[in-house]
């Protein structure tokens, strides 16, 4: 009886151990494989964060560049008129008199056009 008992002992310590060894496996199995998923899930969340960076700076380079665009073309304009400008004081400068009420002033017409 008494080996009985013993053996009713040690096949339940033998059959509980190696349930809980292949519990114990299964369970780092899951914990590894739940790891992994939340890994994943944070690259993806990431990817996409960059994915709104990169349309966001795309966008704001855009309009920085339009905005680019448009104040050269301004100053380009701007340019033509500063050289249209000196032309007609060229023009002017040999008629300037520095005396108010000179009777030798003569009226001249521009063309601006030029």
């Amino acid at each position: 009886m008494a080996e009985t008992i013993i053996t009713a002992i040690i096949t339940a310590l033998c059959t509980g151990g190696l349930t809980w060894l292949f519990t114990l496996r299964y369970t780092r199995k899951q914990a590894e494989a739940d790891a992994m998923k939340s890994v994943q899930e944070v690259y993806q969340e990431l990817i996409e964060d960059l994915k709104n960076d990169r349309q966001e700076l795309k966008k704001r380079f855009d309009e920085v560049d339009n905005k680019y665009k448009e104040v050269l073309q301004k100053c380009n304009e701007m340019e033509k008129a500063i050289r249209r400008n000196a032309r007609v004081m060229d023009t002017m400068k040999p008629f300037l008199c520095g005396v108010k009420n000179c009777p030798n002033r003569k009226s001249i017409t521009f063309d601006t056009n030029n």
